[in-house]
């Protein structure tokens, strides 16, 4: 069936055996109940060779059969049925599109999302108008723990604003509500999440021998944490860029740093921290002076 075509022809014969020498005839005038699961119904009459055709119409897919049901027009007939015959549903075409304004954000930062959803009639294509809508985010295929449901314009168009709150993607998708029109769903590609990072102290110090300069530090992470993290720490004679990675020190499980390192000579210092992979935003310390 489709969205243009919802009735089905079912076609049969009805036969009666006979007591006594079991001969099979045909029944002549006998009606004959056309239903389905999930409960649609019509009535034929057989013919004189006992065949009996008749229309259906059916609201959904499901199951179809024949069937004589004991009537008082004729005393002495039992009742039978045909067995199931399944029918099913080419739905109507339909489709669902979204697009992200941005691929990556820090965290808290928003996300437009715009796209439409449409269905294919006989006459063209037409849109889910004012039709309310899925929205979920996910960041992974089984995992979505965040969902919406806002509602199509009359054109079946939606722009919404999302907050997502970790690298991962937008699924939305409409129930039509009609078996014989497909439901759409369509997703964003991945939107990168930068997570919160930043130094909540740095200090540098001229080493007792003049020789060095004693560099530490700690780190901060909300509300994901790594295990452990990579600090550049860095150096620039006058406090402007270019600044030169000296030395990449790691954190402990506090995410604290200390180091020495061999250097006479006047200028700023600074650490640096880049998320390696793309998940933490890019944090830098004040900078300090050291003569």
């Amino acid at each position: 069936m489709t969205y243009a075509r919802r009735e089905v022809t079912l076609s049969g014969r009805l036969l009666g055996r006979w007591p006594g020498d079991g001969h099979i005839a045909p029944l002549a005038g006998f009606p004959v109940n056309l239903s389905s699961y999930p409960g649609d119904f019509g009535v034929a009459t057989t013919r004189a060779d006992g065949t009996f055709s008749g229309p259906l119409h059916l609201d959904d897919a499901g199951s179809v059969y024949a069937y004589y049901s004991y009537d008082n027009d004729h005393i002495g007939y039992l009742s039978g049925n045909s067995a199931e015959l399944p029918v099913g549903i080419t739905p109507a075409s339909a489709r669902a599109t979204v697009t992200a304004n941005r691929a990556k954000v820090k965290a808290g930062e928003k996300v437009t999302l715009t796209g439409q959803l449409t269905w294919r009639s006989p006459d063209g294509w037409r849109p889910f108008a004012n039709k309310q809508f899925g929205v979920l985010f996910c960041y992974a295929e089984s995992a979505c723990p965040w969902s919406d449901y806002p509602t199509t314009d009359a054109e079946g168009r939606y722009q919404i604003e999302v907050t997502p709150f970790q690298t991962g993607f937008y699924r939305i998708g409409v129930n039509s509500g009609d078996p014989f029109i497909a439901s759409p769903s369509a997703q964003t590609g991945v939107i990168t999440v930068l997570q919160p990072a930043s130094f909540s102290s740095f200090f540098a110090t001229r080493t007792e021998d003049g020789t060095g300069v004693s560099v530490s530090g700690r780190m901060q992470f909300s509300p994901f944490s790594p295990q452990t993290a990579m600090v550049d720490i860095q150096y620039s004679p006058d406090g402007k860029a270019p600044w030169t990675t000296v030395r990449v020190v790691e954190t402990n499980w506090s995410y604290e740093f200390s180091t020495t390192i061999p250097s006479a000579q006047s200028g700023f210092w600074r650490a640096s921290f880049t998320s390696r992979p793309d998940f933490y935003q890019t944090a830098v310390s004040a900078k300090v002076k050291v003569v």
